[in-house]
C-alpha cells in the first residue's frame, strides 16, 4: 500500500474530480441548458445519447468514485482498530472490493452502451 500521505492526497484529488464530474452531471439535467425541461433530460433517448457522447466520462466517474470511496472506507476501518493483521485484512478488502466494483461497473456500462454483448 502507498504511504498514508499519498492516500490522503489521492482522497483530496478524487474529491475535487468528483465535484467537477458531478457539476457536469447536474448541468446535463438542468432545464434551459441542454433540454427545455427536466423531464425531457431523463427520457431514455436523452440518457442514452448522453451516455454515448460522454461514455468516457462515466468510466472516469466510476473510477474516481470507487477510489475515493474505498480510500475513505480504508481510513475509517483503520481508525476503528489497529494492528498489523487488521491492516492487512483492510488492505486486502479494499483492493478486492475495488476490483469487484470497477469490474462490475465497467461491465454494466459497456453492456448498457451496447459495446459488449454476453449471453443470448
Amino acid at each position: 500500500m502507498p504511504r498514508e500521505s499519498t492516500l490522503h492526497l489521492l482522497l483530496y484529488a478524487t474529491a475535487g474530480l468528483l465535484a467537477v464530474f458531478l457539476t457536469i452531471h447536474v448541468a446535463l439535467h438542468a432545464p434551459g441548458l441542454f433540454y427545455d425541461t427536466y423531464k425531457e433530460s431523463v427520457q431514455r433517448e436523452s440518457v442514452r445519447r448522453n451516455y454515448e457522447n460522454f461514455g468516457w466520462a462515466l468510466v472516469a466517474l466510476l473510477i474516481v468514485a470507487v477510489i475515493h470511496g474505498l480510500v475513505g472506507l480504508r481510513g475509517i476501518l483503520l481508525e476503528l482498530r489497529q494492528g498489523p493483521r487488521w491492516e492487512a485484512f483492510v488492505n486486502f478488502l479494499v483492493v478486492f472490493l475495488g476490483a469487484y466494483m470497477l469490474g462490475l461497473g465497467t461491465y454494466t456500462l459497456l453492456t448498457w452502451l451496447g459495446i459488449m454483448h454476453f449471453g443470448g
